[in-house]
This record gives structure tokens, sequence and C-alpha cells, in this order.
């Protein structure tokens, strides 16, 4: 079976809400890793370096357990199923969750730190 024929056994409604649920973890694991960098007074590359540990760590963890080491059966990129475009998918985080690590770290931290 080429990759033509195997891209048409993807089934768009399942693919979407895996994709929504991909976001969401994404989405979580950004802001509790902005939470513990914030509680914990991280300062400069040391918070960003728990935020692309957490990403990694999560990542990591979603294709093990839930997809069974095989993203590219659950996930796409879009364009086809590929394992390198589902992995891709997982890693990068997206400028949304980003801004919502910067906000709840720089929140936790001024709560916490600066207005001791």
């Amino acid at each position: 079976m080429d990759e033509h024929q195997s891209a048409s056994l993807i089934y768009g409604p399942h693919l979407q809400s895996n994709l929504s649920t991909v976001f969401s973890i994404k989405f979580l694991t950004a802001v509790f890793s902005g939470a513990t960098a914030g509680v914990m007074g991280l300062t400069n590359l040391e918070g960003f370096f728990l935020f692309a540990l957490s990403t990694i760590f999560c990542a990591s963890l979603v294709v093990m357990l839930k997809c069974g080491s095989n993203p590219k059966m659950y996930l796409g990129d879009g364009k086809g199923i590929s394992t390198q475009g589902a992995l891709l998918q997982l890693l990068i985080p997206g400028m949304d969750n980003v801004f919502g690590f910067i906000l709840t770290w720089t929140l936790l931290y001024g709560v916490i730190h600066v207005y001791d």
C-alpha cells in the first residue's frame, strides 16, 4: 500500500478530534509549566528550559502511552501521514501556548516573589 492509499484511510473528524486533544494537552502543559516556573522563582533561560523540558516530556508521554509509539496513525501533519509530521505536531508548542506560559509565569512570579 503506497502513501496515497494509506492517507485515504484517515477519517477527518477523528483526526480533528485527536488534534484538538493534542492542542489541549499542549496548552495545559504550557500553563502548568509557567505556574511551576513562577512558583519556583525561575528567571531568564531557566524558565524557558523548564518549558522546553516539559513540552518534550509531555510529547513523549503522548507518543508512548496514547499513540502506542506510532503517532502517524493518530496525528497527521495536514498534508498526509508521516512520522516526522506527527512528531512535529506534538513538539512545536505554538505561539499561543508560549504566550500562555509567559503569562502564568510572570503572574505567579510577581504575586509570590515580587510582592512579598
